[in-house]
């Protein structure tokens, strides 16, 4: 049957068994990373490609808005996954202390490797779509 008892969510140790399996979390990663990736292409492709498709000053600017939108949540994906990746190794790091298994260490440095390569993407993206942005201003 149905329990009614409210969860008490005050206390902060941690469960006994990770929530979620490792190979579980890092595949959530890759996908919302992949999502991040997929959207960002999306909008730099209507970014550059705009005035080739359009003939008034309204369409140019519809497309700006809907790229910049669309490169705003894409950004927010890549940051949202990394964040929740570094809280599942902070958690799994706690929970162990020292007695780390050798597994969740070459696991943790593999991912921390991919992290980095996601921050490495952010930053071209970033560099892409302001050299984009200025070069379409400038240019009308």
């Amino acid at each position: 049957m149905y329990n009614n008892n409210p969860v008490d969510l005050s206390n902060e140790d941690l469960p006994k068994t990770p929530i979620v399996p490792p190979t579980t979390k890092f595949g959530v990663f890759i996908s919302s990373t992949r999502n991040m990736i997929a959207s960002s292409t999306i909008a730099l492709t209507i970014l550059a490609l705009h005035k080739k498709q359009s003939a008034n000053i309204y369409q140019i600017y519809v497309a700006k808005t809907i790229s910049l939108c669309v490169l705003v949540f894409s950004f927010f994906t890549g940051f949202y996954a990394i964040k929740d990746l570094n809280l599942y190794m902070n958690m799994i790091k706690k929970k162990y202390g020292k007695n780390l298994p050798h597994y969740y260490k070459q696991t943790f440095n593999n991912w921390e490797v991919w992290i980095y390569i996601i921050y490495l993407y952010m930053l071209i993206l970033a560099l892409c779509t302001v050299a984009l942005f200025f070069i379409e201003f400038k240019l009308q």
